[in-house]
Protein backbone atom coordinates (compact mmCIF):
# COMPACT_ATOMS: atom_id res chain seq x y z
CA UNK A 1 0.00 0.00 0.00
CA UNK A 2 2.94 2.28 0.96
CA UNK A 3 4.40 1.93 -2.84
CA UNK A 4 0.67 2.70 -4.12
CA UNK A 5 0.36 6.01 -1.97
CA UNK A 6 3.86 7.40 -3.08
CA UNK A 7 2.12 7.81 -6.70
CA UNK A 8 -1.19 8.62 -5.76
CA UNK A 9 -3.01 12.14 -4.88
CA UNK A 10 -3.68 11.99 -0.78
CA UNK A 11 -7.59 11.43 -2.18
CA UNK A 12 -7.02 8.89 -4.67
CA UNK A 13 -5.12 7.71 -1.81
CA UNK A 14 -7.84 7.64 1.09
CA UNK A 15 -10.36 6.32 -1.26
CA UNK A 16 -8.06 3.16 -2.29
CA UNK A 17 -7.72 2.60 0.92
CA UNK A 18 -10.56 2.52 2.02
CA UNK A 19 -11.87 -0.06 -1.34
CA UNK A 20 -8.95 -2.21 -0.22
CA UNK A 21 -10.36 -2.21 3.63
CA UNK A 22 -13.84 -3.08 1.83
CA UNK A 23 -12.65 -5.53 -0.35
CA UNK A 24 -9.69 -7.20 1.00
CA UNK A 25 -9.11 -9.99 3.63
CA UNK A 26 -5.54 -11.16 5.18
CA UNK A 27 -3.44 -12.94 5.31
CA UNK A 28 -4.39 -14.68 1.98
CA UNK A 29 -2.92 -15.78 -1.41
CA UNK A 30 -3.45 -14.46 -4.90
CA UNK A 31 -6.39 -16.94 -5.71
CA UNK A 32 -7.86 -16.02 -2.17
CA UNK A 33 -7.72 -12.52 -2.63
CA UNK A 34 -9.07 -12.52 -6.49
CA UNK A 35 -11.80 -14.30 -4.93
CA UNK A 36 -12.29 -11.88 -2.50
CA UNK A 37 -12.29 -9.16 -4.98
CA UNK A 38 -15.11 -11.01 -7.14
CA UNK A 39 -17.31 -11.67 -3.65
CA UNK A 40 -16.67 -7.95 -3.28
CA UNK A 41 -18.21 -7.47 -6.92
CA UNK A 42 -21.25 -9.55 -6.64
CA UNK A 43 -22.24 -7.52 -3.08
CA UNK A 44 -21.70 -4.20 -4.82
CA UNK A 45 -23.43 -5.19 -7.88
CA UNK A 46 -26.32 -6.38 -6.09
CA UNK A 47 -26.42 -2.99 -4.22
CA UNK A 48 -27.06 -1.52 -7.07
CA UNK A 49 -23.82 0.03 -8.35
CA UNK A 50 -22.73 0.51 -11.76
CA UNK A 51 -20.35 -1.78 -13.65
CA UNK A 52 -18.04 0.82 -14.90
CA UNK A 53 -17.64 2.40 -11.39
CA UNK A 54 -16.75 -1.68 -10.06
CA UNK A 55 -14.39 -1.59 -12.96
CA UNK A 56 -12.86 1.90 -11.63
CA UNK A 57 -12.45 0.14 -8.46
CA UNK A 58 -11.67 -2.80 -8.74
CA UNK A 59 -8.53 -1.92 -11.50
CA UNK A 60 -7.68 0.74 -8.57
CA UNK A 61 -7.39 -2.78 -6.12
CA UNK A 62 -5.63 -4.79 -8.01
CA UNK A 63 -3.13 -1.71 -8.99
CA UNK A 64 -2.11 -2.16 -5.02
CA UNK A 65 -1.64 -5.59 -5.06
CA UNK A 66 0.45 -5.46 -7.71
CA UNK A 67 3.02 -3.82 -5.96
CA UNK A 68 3.62 -6.53 -3.67
CA UNK A 69 6.70 -8.68 -4.82
CA UNK A 70 5.24 -11.94 -6.65
CA UNK A 71 1.70 -10.71 -7.39
CA UNK A 72 2.60 -8.53 -10.47
CA UNK A 73 -0.08 -10.66 -12.32
CA UNK A 74 -2.74 -11.33 -10.49
CA UNK A 75 -5.85 -10.49 -12.54
CA UNK A 76 -9.78 -11.24 -12.60
CA UNK A 77 -10.20 -15.09 -14.23
CA UNK A 78 -11.62 -14.73 -17.98
CA UNK A 79 -14.76 -16.77 -17.54
CA UNK A 80 -16.19 -15.85 -13.93
CA UNK A 81 -19.58 -14.09 -14.80
CA UNK A 82 -18.74 -11.86 -12.27
CA UNK A 83 -15.23 -11.20 -13.61
CA UNK A 84 -17.26 -10.59 -17.28
CA UNK A 85 -19.89 -8.40 -15.30
CA UNK A 86 -17.05 -6.14 -14.06
CA UNK A 87 -14.74 -5.86 -17.32
CA UNK A 88 -18.40 -4.96 -19.25
CA UNK A 89 -17.89 -1.69 -17.47
CA UNK A 90 -14.15 -0.83 -19.27
CA UNK A 91 -16.47 -0.43 -22.14
CA UNK A 92 -19.40 2.34 -20.67
CA UNK A 93 -16.46 4.34 -19.44
CA UNK A 94 -15.19 4.30 -22.89
CA UNK A 95 -18.54 5.50 -24.13
CA UNK A 96 -19.09 8.55 -21.06
CA UNK A 97 -15.63 10.09 -22.78
CA UNK A 98 -16.77 10.21 -26.45
CA UNK A 99 -14.99 13.16 -28.41
CA UNK A 100 -17.59 16.69 -28.54
CA UNK A 101 -18.61 17.16 -32.01
CA UNK A 102 -15.81 20.14 -33.04
CA UNK A 103 -19.51 22.47 -33.39
CA UNK A 104 -20.98 21.59 -30.27
CA UNK A 105 -17.12 22.35 -28.93
CA UNK A 106 -16.72 25.41 -30.59
CA UNK A 107 -20.07 26.30 -29.27
CA UNK A 108 -18.97 26.01 -25.53
CA UNK A 109 -15.73 27.58 -25.66
CA UNK A 110 -17.99 30.51 -27.02
CA UNK A 111 -20.41 30.57 -24.24
CA UNK A 112 -17.39 29.96 -21.54
CA UNK A 113 -15.84 33.33 -23.18
CA UNK A 114 -18.77 34.86 -22.65
CA UNK A 115 -19.81 34.14 -19.28
CA UNK A 116 -17.48 32.03 -17.31
CA UNK A 117 -14.07 33.50 -15.60
CA UNK A 118 -11.30 34.39 -17.65
CA UNK A 119 -8.96 31.62 -16.20
CA UNK A 120 -11.59 28.82 -17.05
CA UNK A 121 -11.70 29.64 -20.55
CA UNK A 122 -8.29 29.80 -20.82
CA UNK A 123 -7.65 26.68 -19.86
CA UNK A 124 -10.64 24.97 -21.98
CA UNK A 125 -9.18 26.94 -25.11
CA UNK A 126 -5.87 25.29 -24.07
CA UNK A 127 -7.45 21.77 -23.37
CA UNK A 128 -8.99 21.64 -26.91
CA UNK A 129 -5.91 23.41 -28.74
CA UNK A 130 -3.38 21.15 -27.45
CA UNK A 131 -5.21 17.58 -26.16
CA UNK A 132 -3.59 17.94 -22.72
CA UNK A 133 -5.47 15.94 -19.87
CA UNK A 134 -6.77 18.47 -18.10
CA UNK A 135 -4.58 17.60 -14.57
CA UNK A 136 -1.77 18.00 -16.69
CA UNK A 137 -2.46 21.46 -17.36
CA UNK A 138 -4.71 22.43 -14.25
CA UNK A 139 -1.32 20.92 -11.65
CA UNK A 140 1.35 23.23 -12.64
CA UNK A 141 2.74 26.39 -12.30
CA UNK A 142 4.39 28.96 -14.48
CA UNK A 143 7.61 26.58 -13.80
CA UNK A 144 6.13 24.79 -16.83
CA UNK A 145 6.23 27.59 -19.73
CA UNK A 146 9.70 27.25 -20.19
CA UNK A 147 12.10 28.36 -23.54
CA UNK A 148 13.14 25.08 -25.07
CA UNK A 149 16.43 25.34 -26.98
CA UNK A 150 17.00 22.27 -29.57
CA UNK A 151 20.20 20.48 -30.69
CA UNK A 152 21.02 22.91 -33.46
CA UNK A 153 20.31 26.36 -30.94
CA UNK A 154 16.96 27.34 -32.25
CA UNK A 155 14.62 28.75 -29.37
CA UNK A 156 10.99 28.25 -28.34
CA UNK A 157 8.48 28.20 -25.71
CA UNK A 158 7.29 25.01 -24.68
CA UNK A 159 4.47 23.93 -22.01
CA UNK A 160 6.24 21.16 -20.16
CA UNK A 161 3.57 18.63 -20.00
CA UNK A 162 3.00 15.12 -18.36
CA UNK A 163 1.48 13.34 -15.12
CA UNK A 164 4.39 11.57 -12.63
CA UNK A 165 3.58 8.04 -11.15
CA UNK A 166 4.98 4.99 -12.32
CA UNK A 167 2.20 3.98 -15.41
CA UNK A 168 2.37 8.08 -16.26
CA UNK A 169 6.48 9.10 -16.16
CA UNK A 170 6.96 8.27 -20.11
CA UNK A 171 4.06 10.49 -20.64
CA UNK A 172 6.12 13.49 -20.26
CA UNK A 173 6.75 15.84 -23.08
CA UNK A 174 7.41 19.24 -24.46
CA UNK A 175 4.94 20.83 -26.11
CA UNK A 176 5.70 24.03 -28.52
CA UNK A 177 3.35 26.66 -27.88
CA UNK A 178 1.68 28.84 -30.40
CA UNK A 179 2.53 32.75 -29.66
CA UNK A 180 -1.00 33.93 -29.37
CA UNK A 181 -1.36 30.91 -26.57
CA UNK A 182 1.04 32.17 -24.23
CA UNK A 183 -0.77 34.52 -22.58
CA UNK A 184 -3.35 32.03 -22.10
CA UNK A 185 -1.03 29.77 -20.40
CA UNK A 186 -0.34 32.61 -18.40
CA UNK A 187 -2.78 33.05 -16.97
CA UNK A 188 -3.74 29.55 -16.24
CA UNK A 189 -0.78 28.81 -14.62
CA UNK A 190 -0.79 31.68 -12.38
CA UNK A 191 -4.06 30.99 -11.03
CA UNK A 192 -2.62 27.63 -9.40
CA UNK A 193 -1.23 29.94 -6.50
CA UNK A 194 1.21 28.00 -4.03
CA UNK A 195 -0.87 25.75 -2.34
CA UNK A 196 -0.30 23.67 0.85
CA UNK A 197 -1.80 20.69 -1.15
CA UNK A 198 -0.72 20.61 -4.55
CA UNK A 199 -2.87 17.53 -5.33
CA UNK A 200 -5.76 18.71 -3.39
CA UNK A 201 -5.76 22.22 -5.47
CA UNK A 202 -5.51 19.95 -8.60
CA UNK A 203 -8.48 18.54 -7.98
CA UNK A 204 -10.53 20.74 -7.29
CA UNK A 205 -9.49 22.95 -10.43
CA UNK A 206 -10.35 20.14 -12.75
CA UNK A 207 -13.41 19.56 -10.79
CA UNK A 208 -14.38 23.09 -11.79
CA UNK A 209 -13.62 23.11 -15.09
CA UNK A 210 -15.50 19.85 -15.43
CA UNK A 211 -18.88 21.08 -13.91
CA UNK A 212 -18.38 24.62 -15.62
CA UNK A 213 -18.50 22.69 -19.04
CA UNK A 214 -20.57 20.07 -17.84
CA UNK A 215 -23.40 22.68 -17.57
CA UNK A 216 -23.05 23.52 -21.37
CA UNK A 217 -22.69 20.13 -22.58
CA UNK A 218 -25.68 17.54 -23.48
CA UNK A 219 -25.54 14.45 -21.45
CA UNK A 220 -23.16 12.01 -22.55
CA UNK A 221 -20.26 14.09 -23.11
CA UNK A 222 -17.76 15.30 -20.36
CA UNK A 223 -14.40 17.62 -19.84
CA UNK A 224 -12.15 14.75 -20.89
CA UNK A 225 -13.81 14.47 -24.40
CA UNK A 226 -12.01 17.38 -25.36
CA UNK A 227 -9.02 15.41 -25.18
CA UNK A 228 -10.73 12.97 -27.33
CA UNK A 229 -11.92 15.41 -30.22
CA UNK A 230 -8.50 16.45 -30.45
CA UNK A 231 -7.41 13.19 -31.00
CA UNK A 232 -9.95 13.12 -33.78
CA UNK A 233 -8.66 15.90 -35.35
CA UNK A 234 -5.08 15.15 -35.65
CA UNK A 235 -6.36 11.46 -37.44
CA UNK A 236 -8.26 14.27 -39.46
CA UNK A 237 -5.46 16.16 -39.93
CA UNK A 238 -3.31 12.97 -41.62
CA UNK A 239 -1.50 12.56 -38.34
CA UNK A 240 0.20 8.90 -37.85
CA UNK A 241 -0.82 7.12 -34.77
CA UNK A 242 2.83 7.70 -33.84
CA UNK A 243 2.54 11.37 -34.74
CA UNK A 244 -0.71 11.94 -32.33
CA UNK A 245 0.33 9.40 -30.11
CA UNK A 246 3.26 11.59 -28.94
CA UNK A 247 1.53 14.91 -28.55
CA UNK A 248 -1.19 13.04 -26.53
CA UNK A 249 1.69 11.57 -24.20
CA UNK A 250 0.88 7.91 -25.21
CA UNK A 251 3.84 5.95 -25.44
CA UNK A 252 4.21 2.59 -27.39
CA UNK A 253 6.99 -0.07 -28.23
CA UNK A 254 10.26 1.73 -28.12
CA UNK A 255 13.07 0.89 -30.09
CA UNK A 256 16.65 1.47 -29.01
CA UNK A 257 17.29 4.46 -30.99
CA UNK A 258 13.82 6.05 -30.32
CA UNK A 259 15.08 6.79 -26.63
CA UNK A 260 18.23 8.39 -27.47
CA UNK A 261 18.42 12.25 -27.63
CA UNK A 262 15.36 14.52 -26.93
CA UNK A 263 16.50 17.77 -28.06
CA UNK A 264 15.70 17.28 -31.71
CA UNK A 265 13.27 20.58 -33.19
CA UNK A 266 9.23 20.44 -32.41
CA UNK A 267 8.53 21.90 -35.96
CA UNK A 268 6.09 18.29 -36.47
CA UNK A 269 4.30 18.60 -33.38
CA UNK A 270 4.34 22.86 -34.00
CA UNK A 271 2.58 22.05 -37.66
CA UNK A 272 0.18 19.53 -36.62
CA UNK A 273 -1.37 21.43 -33.60
CA UNK A 274 -1.47 23.96 -35.48
CA UNK A 275 -3.73 22.10 -38.41
CA UNK A 276 -5.62 21.14 -35.15
CA UNK A 277 -6.42 24.67 -34.19
CA UNK A 278 -7.16 25.31 -37.80
CA UNK A 279 -9.79 22.51 -37.89
CA UNK A 280 -11.22 23.98 -34.60
CA UNK A 281 -11.43 27.64 -35.20
CA UNK A 282 -12.41 27.10 -38.42
CA UNK A 283 -16.16 26.50 -39.47
CA UNK A 284 -16.49 24.53 -42.47
CA UNK A 285 -17.26 26.10 -45.92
Amino acid sequence: MDKYLAQATPRRGQQVQTLCRDALRWPATPAEQVQSILDYGQRRLAEGMKASSLNTSTNAILAVLRCMPGWEGIKLPKLDATAKTIRSGAGARKEARQPIPVAMLRACIQNMCNTAPEADCAALLILARYGLRPSELLREGPGALVVREDIMGGKELVFQAGLSGRKTDASRRDLPVHEDDARLFRLVLAERGEPADPGRRTEQRVRRLHDLLGRRLPAGYTLYGVRHTVADLMRHAGATEQQAGAILGHVGKQSMTSIYGGKSALTAQRELLGKVRQLLESPPA
